[in-house]
């Protein structure tokens, strides 16, 4: 497998353990250093952000990431795609289309997640 295609099964290996509630898997998934910014700029480290989406009722509804675009530069990646469908996560509705990123490494031959970025520009959370 080259590395486009294992970014992929990355990608939908950290969906999974989302919508599953697997917080084991998502750690190991993220560096130690890892940090997350939300759509309105508040910004998580690893600890805060699976907290955040493990240690709280979440409940997520989506499609499986589509438009992935993968782009390598060495050991390093920048991997961005779209989903839709309806987030609940710390009490806080999110619904319709949404615009998500990540950066990547490579350390000792794994690709390793460094940071995450979720756009919900469409529209803005909103309280149920």
């Amino acid at each position: 497998m080259d590395d486009t295609e294992i970014l992929h099964d990355r990608i939908q290996e950290r969906h999974r353990s989302l919508v599953l509630n697997d917080r084991a898997t998502m750690e190991t998934l993220l560096h130690d250093q890892y940090y997350y910014i939300n759509a309105v700029g508040q910004t998580y480290n690893k600890e805060q952000f699976l907290n955040n989406f493990f240690d709280q009722p979440t409940a997520i509804d989506t499609d499986l990431p589509h438009n992935v675009s993968i782009e390598i530069d060495g050991t390093m990646a920048t991997v961005s795609y779209k989903l839709e469908g309806v987030f609940t996560v710390a009490g806080r509705l999110h619904q319709g289309t949404f615009e998500i990123s990540h950066t990547l490494a490579k350390i000792n031959g794994e690709w390793i997640f460094l940071a995450g970025h979720f756009d919900t520009a469409k529209p803005r959370p909103t309280n149920p």
